[in-house]
């Protein structure tokens, strides 16, 4: 089997950052992880960076965890203080919002490598999302990254890409 990873002492702020497209069910798996925290008994908290987003923007949900509440000063991850980036969407993840947050020495980021056409796309037929491209952008920011289609494994085992974000989870 696998091994069981490092649980952080949560003696300060560990931080993790959702990146994805609205309407894709960014901000439902940051909830579920804040509150299944809770339920184990540490503090959490989630901030969802919507800005104007819809069905196709950009998101960003801060989670940040920690073993009191007294311990998380604010909802939002600072600058090159993210432990973790799941990237749900790489074309958030690429972006100065979510590379600022990076940290090389610090952070691990995972990536699903399917790209998902955002609002801009639609605007602009002839915009290009290379994958290849923006993994580079995240990893140069990054002590450790992976990429894989997490799309596909939620079509192929669950048939449906819904569930594409939970898959990234694990």
């Amino acid at each position: 089997g696998l091994p069981m990873p490092e649980t952080p002492s949560l003696s300060e702020p560990w931080n993790v950052l959702f990146t994805g497209v609205g309407g894709t069910g960014v901000t439902t798996v940051a909830a579920v992880l804040a509150m299944a925290a809770h339920v184990d008994g540490h503090a959490a908290s989630s901030l969802d960076m919507t800005g104007l987003a819809q069905k196709g923007g950009p998101v960003l949900s801060h989670i940040r965890f920690a073993r009191e509440p007294e311990l998380i000063s604010t909802g939002k991850v600072p600058p090159a203080s993210a432990d973790l980036i799941i990237a749900c969407d790489l074309v958030v993840a690429a972006g100065g919002d979510a590379l600022n947050l990076m940290d090389v020495g610090r952070t691990a980021a995972y990536a699903n490598s399917d790209v998902t056409p955002t609002s801009e796309f639609i605007r602009d037929r002839s915009k290009r999302f290379e994958s290849d491209l923006l993994a580079a952008r995240v990893k140069r920011q990054a002590r450790d990254f992976a990429a894989f289609d997490a799309e596909a494994l939620a079509v192929g085992y669950l048939h449906d890409a819904i569930y594409t974000n939970m898959i990234m989870v694990g």
